[in-house]
């Protein structure tokens, strides 16, 4: 499991599994997880069918390990900023709800460019510009997500059209042969519907059955990701 968490992470922090709580004890509780992984995952303690992943694993995370501890030398508070960024875009799956990237931000949802920008100015933009030197790949990224978050949290709410009506018909392109015969479980009629759409862009969204959850605001979120 070590191994795989280490070797999917797409961050430093990820890689050793720290967030920014984590990151108040500096750089010992960098070298705590080091220690920790090299108590169970060297190379030479597994087995030889994952002899090749622990030694990329290994590397992988001694050099997340310098990367992290040479930013918490440099400012051990912008590194916990950059922490919280990448902790949020991964608990929200890399794609947040435009209420929890405004939270996220400190801003009001649909505020504006203007407004999201100074936020993020005022909160991470100086602190973490000021690690890019020494680390630029990882702090480069959390910037890119910082991006994103704005664009997210910006963007004006638009009303979403909802058809009346919305079951999920299963049709014949569908297959299901032995839910339909010889008993119909479900049917077998194509399902169809002719509207009349408003000028402008629309966006078409395609759900499953599973989705008689998924709010319109939500819907609404999502297509503007899109637009």
């Amino acid at each position: 499991r070590i191994l795989t968490r280490v070797l999917r992470a797409a961050q430093p922090f990820a890689a050793l599994g720290l967030g920014p709580s984590e990151l108040q004890g500096g750089t010992a509780a960098v070298k705590e997880v080091l220690a920790q992984f090299e108590k169970v995952a060297l190379p030479a303690m597994v087995s030889e069918d994952r002899r090749q992943l622990a030694i990329a694993a290994h590397d992988r995370i001694r050099q997340a390990a310098s990367a992290v501890e040479g930013l918490l030398a440099v400012d051990s508070f912008a590194t916990q900023l950059l922490a919280e960024v990448f902790c949020f875009m991964d608990e929200e799956g890399g794609i947040p709800s435009q209420q929890r990237a405004a939270a996220m931000l400190g801003v009001e949802p649909g505020c504006g460019e203007s407004i999201v920008q100074s936020a993020i100015e005022r909160r991470y933009q100086a602190l973490l510009t000021q690690l890019l030197p020494l680390s630029p790949e990882p702090v480069s990224q959390g910037l890119r997500a910082l991006a994103e978050l704005a664009e997210i949290a910006a963007r004006p709410q638009g009303q979403v059209w909802m058809p009346e009506k919305r079951d999920a018909h299963i049709t014949r392109a569908l297959g299901f042969r032995d839910m339909k015969r010889p008993r119909r479980l479900i049917g077998t009629e194509v399902a169809s519907e002719v509207l009349q759409l408003d000028d402008g862009a629309s966006c078409l969204v395609l759900l499953t059955d599973g989705a008689r959850g998924v709010t319109e605001s939500r819907l609404g979120e999502v297509v503007n990701l899109h637009r």
